[in-house]
């Protein structure tokens, strides 16, 4: 399984013989490491003599320039060892995950819709095959870099894009959906999901094969929104997995949540909360704006007014703008 490295407070110094490089990966976050390999879009590097593989996409633009130059020069100095750990690496842990090719997924093309599907993870909450829906924008370039934006839907949810089209521009985002696993719900309440760190697990495992199909995704900004069960599981997931914010920095929570006991705290970091006026939901929303702050997340916080437990039609366009205005121009620098 691919990992991502999570430095929270720590220094690491390499006492090793080898040169070391300060290397910018995902969110601004720098790590003291040697490189060791590049593999199709996967990169190895050697910290504290450990091999660790991130992807190519998650570093700067000035160092994964660094890498493919490494690459390609392939310094002899480097202990014969690190390559071969490197290529057990390679070898996919996770169910669904395959080892990154050369050549681009030709699926990956303008206007193309298709379905990632992982035949070895379990069935959805449907009981159906484990897949999820991407979008590709109509006006694709593979020179680009694209920010992502993910949703899950309420109930059992679903593995189709959902309510991404309209909350961003579809020809700067790439889109995806996120299904749950059957039985991870809260044994007390069936209709809920529950079991954060199954879920998260199902979904991480997916998510690395669409780092690996769409190798362009802009690090700098990574959209996921769900309504309901979905902002359960964002509420849920950010509680228990401390990687969920190497994955996301802008969390969309729509009448859900408000269970968890606290958010982690990273730079640059979104949440946009709604809640229904007459939904019994709203202490949870109330909760979920208790935990952004918290959290010190740039926040967009609103009660729907007149709605129940919904998505109400007036506030998706308010979503949008907020993303526009305010999440693209201090993540994206204005740029889409």
């Amino acid at each position: 399984m691919l990992r991502f490295l999570t430095l929270t407070g720590l220094v690491i110094a390499l006492a090793s013989p080898l040169q070391a490089r300060t290397f910018t990966y995902f969110a601004g976050r720098k790590v003291e490491a040697e490189f060791v390999s590049l593999v199709g879009n996967q990169v190895t590097l050697s910290i504290a003599g450990r091999p660790v593989v991130l992807m190519l996409a998650l570093f700067s633009a000035a160092d994964q320039k660094f890498i493919r130059e490494s690459a390609a020069g392939a310094s002899p100095s480097a202990p014969a060892t690190l390559p071969t750990l490197a290529a057990k690496l390679r070898t996919p842990a996770v169910p669904g995950m395959k080892p990154a090719a050369g050549a681009p997924d030709p699926r990956v093309k303008p206007g193309e819709k298709f379905f990632l599907e992982f035949p070895s993870l379990g069935p959805d909450r449907h009981g159906s095959p484990a897949k999820m829906e991407v979008r590709i924008p109509a006006r694709y370039d593979a020179a680009r870099k694209y920010p992502l934006v993910i949703w899950m839907g309420g109930g059992d949810g679903g593995n189709a894009i959902g309510m991404c089209p309209a909350l961003v521009d579809q020809d700067s985002f790439i889109c995806a959906g996120l299904p749950y696993p059957k039985g991870a719900n809260n044994p007390q309440k069936a209709s809920l999901v529950g079991e954060y760190k199954k879920i998260w697990k199902y979904q991480h495992a997916m998510l690395e094969e669409l780092y690996r199909v769409v190798p362009n995704l802009d690090p700098r900004l990574r959209i996921i929104g769900g309504f309901s069960n979905g902002a359960h599981t964002i509420d849920g997931i950010l509680n228990e997995a401390r990687d969920y914010t190497d994955w996301f920095n802008c969390f969309i929570l729509v009448d859900g949540g408000g269970q968890a006991e606290r958010w982690p705290h990273k730079e640059n970091q979104f949440a946009c909360v709604l809640w229904g006026e007459n939904s019994m939901n709203k202490l949870s929303g109330e909760h979920n704006i208790h935990l952004a702050k918290r959290a010190r997340m740039t926040l967009m916080a609103e009660e729907m007014k007149g709605a129940g437990h919904e998505f109400a039609k007036p506030y998706v366009p308010k979503v949008r703008e907020w993303i526009e205005t305010t999440v693209i121009p201090a993540t994206l620098g204005g740029g889409k």
